[in-house]
């Protein structure tokens, strides 16, 4: 069994570590599993991607890696995490984030976000619905 839990995993454009401990997210696409991103076009690269994850688990150094797979299961990404620590009080939780800028999404559907440890346990899955949304959402309207 691992030895992190995933308590919360959102999706968004953004997120920044403010003044005092603050988190601030932009741009949210949802907080798993209820994650659906309508892009403009599919097979282009998509600006900003994050994936956080609220962690909390045993104390100590933790590896992580994250994978997103496409929705034929094929690994799309696979990145190795930091190593973080979870400090000794059991109440501590941490956010870990993954940033994919630049990320081509090449097809519509069920894509899989992962986490699995250090040993390549895996401790998280999720979907990440992606598709298209309706050209008109991106037609710019002059004031009438």
């Amino acid at each position: 069994m691992a030895d992190i839990e995933v308590r919360h995993c959102l999706v968004c454009e953004d997120i920044r570590q403010e003044i005092l401990g603050k988190i601030s997210i932009n741009g949210l696409f949802g907080i798993a599993p209820d994650v659906r991103i309508n892009l403009k076009e599919i097979n282009k690269s998509v600006a900003d991607l994050i994936i956080g994850f609220y962690v909390s688990g045993k104390a100590g150094v933790h590896q992580s890696t994250f994978t997103l797979k496409l929705p034929s299961k094929e690994v799309l990404v696979e990145l190795p995490l930091a190593d973080f620590t979870i400090p000794e009080n059991s109440d501590s939780k941490m956010l870990l984030g993954v940033e994919l800028s630049g990320i081509v999404l090449p097809v519509e559907g069920d894509y899989e976000i992962q986490l699995s440890d250090g040993n390549g346990e895996l401790y998280f899955t999720t979907p990440l619905k992606i598709g298209v949304a309706d050209s008109a959402l991106f037609e710019s309207k002059s004031p009438s």
